[in-house]
Order: structure tokens, then C-alpha cells, then sequence
């Protein structure tokens, strides 16, 4: 978790700069309603998915609300890192935090179900449905999520396996691979794969690819073209291998604390199913732009011959064992979260495309 002085740090600036424009917590607009200021953070640009998203969401409160409900949004990790999101929410640092559960390990132990490899994810629409309705109809991410307002969960576009110069066509060549991938059961499927995984902050990695720190990454395409590592990959082993969950949430407090016609208004913007299908076709419409843009740039896209891809799914399945292993040593019922979640994954197949082209991309 964040540091205490760190985050005391950025409260104490915050602080006074809420103070000097918002004069205890809100201000006045001209006919004498109260204006109630929120901050939001995220760690990814302004032109990602997700910065474009809030800033819509922005835009959108203050017309709903005729000016009364105002969201600065902090594009870029200005606030403090990714790692901070989760602690600047529950101290108020920030009113509302935007993240990856993978970047805090432990801390949402079965929304990780979602990340478990080769589970049947086609796109971001059918992720984001199953993971909500994973959510508002089990108990089992309700501890995780207690101390927050959940404004949404969504599940982003699938990750392929992208390398810089190694084109891989056997499962064997990616023994002894240096490969980031997300912490879990996508760690655990590198190790499976005996290849071997490295962690660097999602900010980091066009400099690790370019200085060949690692041979590749297993992400999503967002995160191609947020941070631009379509300029550094070669070949996309174009093989749906999980996906990243990622979360919306809201200093709960600071969420009861707004007048209910302003909460109205905020829910409408983030708890209806306009909302997911809003947030997901972004990044479903990234998956086909970048694999568009990665073409003309002369990256190969590719998958593997069924034989290869056969045993790419025992690797897998060796992962998740591993990941139901290690949770339910630690009293999780993983092997029912994770049977769930392959339900509503096969429930809501269909939903969205992740690529305009057939089968896997071919």
C-alpha cells in the first residue's frame, strides 16, 4: 500500500488547493446552489480509453446536474502512482480511483478469477458483463469491495502475447523468455510456460522493451496504443490469454455525502448497462484500431496451428490448478469462483467483437 507521508503529503497539497477554489468542500454558482467538487485519478493519458471515458463522464455530470456536480479528473498518475489508488480512495485523497486489482496483490483475491488464462474471453463487452454480474449476484468479491462505492468493474480488451523480435510459433520457444505480464494467474502462466516473468510498472515498459530489459509483454491492446508500445512489437501472438480487470471506486463516505439527486446522477453515469457497453465498445474499438495500425506499420499478427494452441490451453489449465491451489489454501472457494465465471463468460459470448476479423484474429 501507499505510504503514509506520501499520502499525507499529497492530501496536505490538495488540501489547500480544494480550500483556495472550492471554499469548504464546494462553492456557489450564480443563483446560490451548492456546487460539490470531486476529484478523480487514474494513472493511464488523457487519449487511453479510460481518460477519455472520464472526461466524458465529467462533461456529462456537470450538464445532468446544471453545474452542481463537478469531477476534475487527473489524467497520468498526477496524484501518485497506480500503487497509491486503492489508499488515496480510503483516505480521500482522491474522491474517485481508477485502477488495475492486479497492481495490488492480495488485496482482490477473487476478482483475479477473471485474469485466470485462456478462460473463453473474446471481448471486453462479455468480460464486463460477467465480471458485474459476477459481482452484484455472488458473495464472493463482496469483502474486496466493502470499504468502497463501486462505480464500475469492467473487463478491458484480451492480451496477447506481443515480443519485439522473437516470433513465436511453438509453445517451447517461450522457455527461458524474459515476459512482463500482470501479477496472478498471468505470472503464473509465464512461470508455467517456463518462461520468466518480470515486473515493471505499466508506465515503464516502452523504455524495457526498447533497451530489451524483456523480449515481451503479455497486455492488452489499451495499453498498445496508451503508452505507444505498438512502436516496439514485431509480432502479436494474437492468442486470447486473459484480460485485465479494472475497477472505478469511490470514497464510500464522500459518496453518501452528496445530496441523492447528485448520487442519482452519478449512478446514472456508472451502475446502468449503457454505462458498461459504453466503457467496453472503447476498448473493443481499440483492439481492431491498433490491430489496423500495427498491420500498416508492418507487425505481424499471427496465431498458433491448433496443435501448438492445444498445448498453449494445458499450460494454462496448469496456471489456473496453481492459482486454485494457492487461494484455497488461503480459505477461498476458488475452484466455484472460478467455475462461475467461466458460466457467465459463456453466458454473455457474443457481446462486443475484440475484432472485427474472424476466429482469433487470423
Amino acid at each position: 500500500m501507499a505510504s503514509k507521508a506520501k499520502s499525507a503529503a499529497v492530501v496536505s497539497c490538495l488540501t489547500g488547493v480544494l480550500l483556495v477554489f472550492a471554499g469548504c468542500g464546494g462553492t456557489r454558482d450564480p443563483v446560490g446552489e451548492r456546487v460539490y467538487e470531486l476529484t478523480l485519478h487514474h494513472h493511464d493519458p488523457a487519449t487511453a480509453s479510460q481518460g477519455m471515458f472520464f472526461d466524458e463522464l465529467a462533461a456529462e455530470a456537470i450538464r445532468r446536474s446544471n453545474g452542481r456536480l463537478k469531477i476534475s479528473v487527473f489524467h497520468g498518475a498526477q496524484l501518485g502512482s497506480a500503487r497509491d489508488t486503492v489508499d488515496m480512495v480510503l483516505n480521500g485523497t482522491c474522491d474517485i480511483g481508477g485502477g488495475l486489482p492486479s497492481s495490488f496483490p492480495g488485496v482482490f483475491p477473487m476478482t483475479e478469477a477473471l485474469t485466470l488464462p485462456l478462460i473463453g474471453v473474446e471481448s471486453s463487452a462479455q468480460a464486463t458483463e460477467a465480471l458485474w454480474e459476477l459481482f452484484t449476484t455472488t458473495d464472493y468479491l463482496k469483502d474486496e469491495y466493502s470499504e468502497f462505492k463501486v462505480l464500475l468493474l469492467i473487463g478491458m480488451n484480451y492480451s496477447s502475447i506481443a515480443t519485439t523480435a522473437k516470433k513465436i510459433t511453438s509453445v517451447d520457444q517461450l522457455k527461458g523468455m524474459k515476459l512482463r505480464a500482470n501479477s496472478g494467474p498471468p505470472t503464473d502462466f509465464v512461470i508455467e510456460a517456463g518462461a520468466t516473468p518480470v515486473s515493471i510498472m505499466v508506465g515503464e515498459l516502452y523504455s524495457s522493451l526498447e533497451r530489451s530489459v524483456i523480449d515481451g509483454v503479455i497486455t492488452d491492446w489499451n495499453a498498445f496504443n496508451a503508452f505507444k508500445l505498438y512502436d516496439r512489437l514485431n509480432y502479436i501472438l494474437d492468442e486470447r490469454v486473459t484480460v485485465n480487470p479494472y475497477f472505478v471506486l469511490m470514497n464510500r463516505k464522500n459518496y453518501e455525502a452528496l445530496p441523492g439527486d447528485l448520487r442519482a446522477i452519478l449512478d446514472e453515469l456508472t451502475q446502468t448497462p449503457e454505462a458498461r457497453a459504453s466503457f467496453a465498445a472503447r476498448y473493443d474499438r481499440i483492439t481492431d484500431e491498433m490491430k489496423k495500425r500495427l498491420k500498416e506499420r508492418g507487425s505481424e499478427i499471427y496465431n498458433l496451428s491448433a496443435e501448438q494452441r492445444a498445448r498453449l490451453k494445458e499450460i494454462a489449465d496448469a496456471a489456473n490448478a496453481r492459482w486454485v491451489k494457492k487461494k484455497a489454501a488461503g480459505g477461498y472457494p476458488a475452484q466455484k469462483v472460478m467455475e462461475r465465471i467461466v458460466e457467465l463468460l459463456d453466458k454473455h459470448r457474443g457481446r462486443g467483437s475484440g475484432s472485427g476479423e474472424d476466429g482469433n484474429g487470423e
